[in-house]
């Protein structure tokens, strides 16, 4: 795994410079793209980036990724993605709404799978200088101004206790009625699926949740993270705490999603389904 995440971490800061052109320009292309959301010039650049370095390095891999690409010479990875022994999943901007709007709380996510299973997620913060990663077996680590730290979630266990986050973006009618109901601490909004699942890794919140209802979330939103929070302590299932499939033909998590630091999991859980 060490050459994936070489060059899984060198795809992501050659694509984070791309971006970072970008980032507050007042000429930045910006066009819907239906369910998907708005979608830029940087999440384009950022993806030929990332697809094609990786493919050249590892051919024979499978690519999952929320955008288009046109290439050629990536065709039969992008349509074989489910059938190979290991398949990239790539988000080249998560969070594009907070890059429009200049939060800052927007990265790169790239996650890789073998038979199905997550084993190596990196995941770069271009504004904050961050990445988070690792490898499944070998634990989560971060990386900030030239310092790495080993990671973990907290060690909260009664739900009154339990830190939320939430998409300022995408409030969810389902989730604010669902908090109404179960017991927790404080709810804070944190732009990025990605980093708010990394946030839960490192301890600076417990629990994330997304009901099955109308679900825009997909694979290549949770993969990279997945390995980070599950190599960290935490857990992450579908709403019903089955595991999330990663060969899913459709690539959404239509049975939306509970995200913890492990010790509340069974207990969210009970709480969602009462």
């Amino acid at each position: 795994m060490d050459k994936h995440l070489s060059i899984a971490r060198r795809a992501a800061e050659a694509a984070s410079k791309k971006i970072m052109e970008f980032y507050g320009a007042q000429n930045v292309k910006v066009k819907m793209k239906g369910e998907f959301g708005p979608v830029t010039e940087a999440d384009h650049a950022a993806n030929e980036i990332i697809c094609t370095m990786l493919h050249k390095e590892f051919p024979e891999y499978g690519i999952l990724t929320e955008e288009e690409i046109h290439n050629p010479e990536l065709q039969h990875a992008l349509k074989h993605w489910r059938e190979t022994e290991y398949t990239w999943f790539i988000d080249p901007l998560d969070g594009t709404d907070p890059f429009i709007h200049m939060t800052g709380e927007f990265g790169i996510h790239i996650g890789l799978t073998h038979k199905g299973i997550p084993v190596m997620g990196l995941n770069r913060y271009p504004v904050q200088g961050i990445t988070y990663w690792a490898v499944k077996g070998k634990g989560a680590f971060k990386e900030s101004n030239g310092k790495q730290e080993k990671i973990s979630v907290s060690n909260i266990e009664n739900m009154k206790d339990m830190r939320v986050f939430t998409d300022p973006f995408y409030p969810i009618k389902a989730v604010e009625e669902l908090l109404t109901k179960i017991p927790h601490s404080t709810v804070r909004d944190v732009g990025s699926l990605g980093l708010r699942i990394c946030k839960v890794a490192e301890g600076e919140g417990d629990a994330l949740i997304r009901p099955p209802i109308n679900s825009k979330t997909h694979l290549w939103d949770v993969c990279s993270g997945h390995v980070i929070l599950t190599e960290a302590g935490g857990m992450i299932t579908d709403y019903f705490g089955k595991p999330i499939n990663y060969r899913s033909a459709e690539y959404v998590l239509a049975k939306g999603y509970v995200i913890t630091n492990g010790k509340l999991h069974k207990s969210l859980l009970e709480q969602t389904h009462i």
